[in-house]
């Protein structure tokens, strides 16, 4: 009993701690936001390594919660870990802490779906920043094109007055 309330308290601990690095992913968008509104691509590269280390702690806590979900599953011979299978099996007084462990994977899916929406808005700006530096690029790329062309053509031009 004290085992099945402990795991249980881990679990709501992990994901509470997976949901707080989450809601510190989100805290950068408005950051992420303005840099890539500004080409400050070098910027935009430090803030993305940060954000990688925080994914990575989360790597290591969805780890924890995966030992803690597979006990469940073998203790309650579950098909697969779920809250609602969960409360469904687990005795009464587990129910309060089921509970307060799914209101936590609820505010955790919210956070989700705002950070995915944050992460399409980005790549959307990071797609036409990207198209703006292609016809910047071409189009710098052509005038040298053309000025070298020019340069070339005077220079025959300038040789042809010369051998006269």
């Amino acid at each position: 009993m004290i085992e099945i309330q402990g795991k249980i308290k881990h679990l709501q601990e992990y994901y509470s701690r997976i949901l707080d690095k989450y809601k510190q992913l989100g805290g950068f968008g408005d950051d992420e936001k303005l840099l890539i509104q500004r080409g400050q691509m070098e910027q935009l590269v430090e803030m993305l390594h940060k954000k990688e280390t925080i994914l990575a702690e989360i790597g290591q806590l969805q780890l924890s919660i995966q030992v803690e979900q597979d006990f469940f599953v073998k203790f309650y011979a579950l098909t697969e870990f779920s809250v609602p299978e969960l409360v469904k099996k687990a005795d009464s007084h587990y129910q309060q802490d089921l509970s307060c462990l799914q209101a936590i994977i609820n505010e955790l899916v919210m956070e989700l779906e705002i950070l995915a929406q944050q992460e399409i808005a980005h790549e959307q700006m990071l797609n036409e920043y990207a198209k703006q530096m292609k016809y910047q690029t071409t189009k710098e790329q052509k005038g040298e094109m053309a000025r070298k062309a020019y340069h070339s053509w005077e220079r025959k031009q300038s040789s042809k007055t010369d051998d006269k």
